[in-house]
């Protein structure tokens, strides 16, 4: 990944020096890794808060993760890893469970917000802390985009933009189940900055009569085109809905190229996904726009991808406002 960045370093954006190195290679620095424990659900069982923070004192703005369908977010440890090295507190939640309702997942992540709010800084070591009021950034894959948006739909919490990567809307892939928290044609209820980080074939099936992981009908576009506020979107082609976790397991959705179930050499893929939430984080919370050129020109980007975006009229801030 470093000789990918080096050689395209001459052509990154000049505006405030911003070089495709800031974000593509591993930040400056170093990352420990925690799991603490949290009376988080409605039931008042224990879940667990998986923490990256950087090993180094400082105040650092808080990247709020959920991973996908039943997914440990320990699966997406190699991506925010990465981003806790760019200067962030890294708090990740396991994916939603068949057996809650997502009324009750949005309940979770909002006790364990709660609990984050009371209790994560006096749980940081290193001399780390957490800016838990300005400088929150929400995010989730897959199904766990269903759980962040019912929740902020009710209230931003202390939110100030959202990364939705591969979202998927509904409590079944076949969407039976009329539990939904997008209407199609109706904007959301909040506005924040966005980044949307679809993969190409998150619609596709590796299996006749098999629904896909990420069905075109409530995935991606569905939410992409009913958020409110500025939003960045960007499609890498050639990547599957799981190629995000590691270690790599095969699964019912297809995985690059797409001939089969197996276990890609991800290093790209996910260097790229790491690099464009560092980007977009660092672009509305410090209002710096050259980091948005990384969001928009492929040419920098180490997947074949494309892009698109809505509202993006001039250089997107951190906030989240009821509409």
């Amino acid at each position: 990944m470093k000789t990918f960045a080096l050689a395209i370093a001459a052509t990154a954006a000049c505006a405030s020096a911003i070089s495709i190195d800031d974000v593509y290679n591993r930040g400056p620095y170093n990352v420990s890794r925690a799991t603490l424990q949290m009376e988080t659900r409605p039931t008042n069982t224990k879940g667990d808060l998986q923490v990256w923070q950087p090993t180094q004192a400082g105040d650092y703005p808080v990247f709020f993760y959920m991973g996908g369908f039943t997914s440990p977010v320990s699966a997406y440890d190699t991506i925010l890893n990465d981003i806790a090295s760019h200067g962030f507190v890294v708090a990740g939640l396991d994916g939603p469970k068949a057996s809650n309702s997502y009324a009750e997942e949005a309940k979770m992540v909002q006790g364990s917000m709660s609990w984050m709010q009371a209790n994560l800084n006096a749980a940081l070591n290193h001399g780390a802390s957490a800016d838990l009021s300005d400088r929150v950034i929400f995010g989730a894959h897959s199904a766990g985009n269903h759980a962040m948006v019912q929740l902020l739909e009710g209230s931003c919490e202390n939110a100030k933009g959202y990364i939705m990567m591969s979202p998927v809307d509904g409590a079944d892939p076949f969407g039976i189940v009329d539990d939904f928290v997008i209407v199609p044609g109706v904007k959301t209820k909040f506005s924040t900055p966005t980044l949307h980080l679809a993969a190409g074939l998150d619609p596709l099936s590796t299996r006749p009569a098999f629904p896909a992981c990420g069905p075109a009908a409530l995935s991606n576009d569905r939410f992409y085109d009913n958020m409110n506020g500025p939003i960045f979107s960007i499609n890498a082609t050639a990547w599957g809905h799981a190629d995000l976790i590691t270690p790599c397991v095969t699964t019912a959705c297809p995985a690059h190229p797409g001939t089969a179930m197996n276990c890609p050499t991800a290093e790209d893929y996910h260097s790229f996904l790491s690099a464009s939430s560092v980007a977009f984080m660092k672009g509305i919370l410090g209002g710096d726009c050259g980091y948005f050129d990384l969001l928009t020109d492929t040419s920098k980007m180490p997947v074949n991808a494309v892009t698109k975006n809505t509202g993006v009229d001039s250089c997107p801030r951190a906030y989240c406002s009821r509409v």
